[in-house]
């Protein structure tokens, strides 16, 4: 029963650390281009590679199955990496989301969840 808690609230904690890293990365596509047709343009393109990499390896049906210490590193640097753009305008944020990350892989190894198999 506990277990089952744990595994629920860490699998809704990993869904919004995803979302979040989707949202920066878009947020860092658009801050990079002065034109704001080809901002929008360079969001989609972004989003886009974000979600067909997180299908081929992250997921949990995932095609591509990575070696465990890849998968956690791999993962880890594609859900930290967009927080970085935080560290002049919300520093806080950023230590946040990149120790909420750690924790949430900790517990997903623990839990024996990594690179699932279903």
């Amino acid at each position: 029963m506990f277990e089952n808690t744990i595994i629920i609230a860490n699998d809704i904690i990993a869904f919004v650390l995803e979302m979040v890293a989707l949202y920066l990365w878009g947020r860092w596509a658009y801050s990079m281009v002065d034109n704001r047709l080809l901002s929008w343009f360079a969001v989609i393109i972004v989003v886009i590679i974000f979600i067909f990499i997180w299908g081929l390896y992250f997921s949990p049906k995932a095609p591509q199955k990575l070696p465990l210490v890849t998968y956690y590193i791999l993962k880890y640097i594609v859900l930290t990496l967009p927080s970085v753009q935080l560290k002049k305008s919300n520093s806080l944020i950023m230590v946040l989301i990149i120790v909420l990350v750690a924790v949430n892989l900790l517990v997903q190894w623990q839990l024996g969840r990594g690179n699932w198999n279903f």
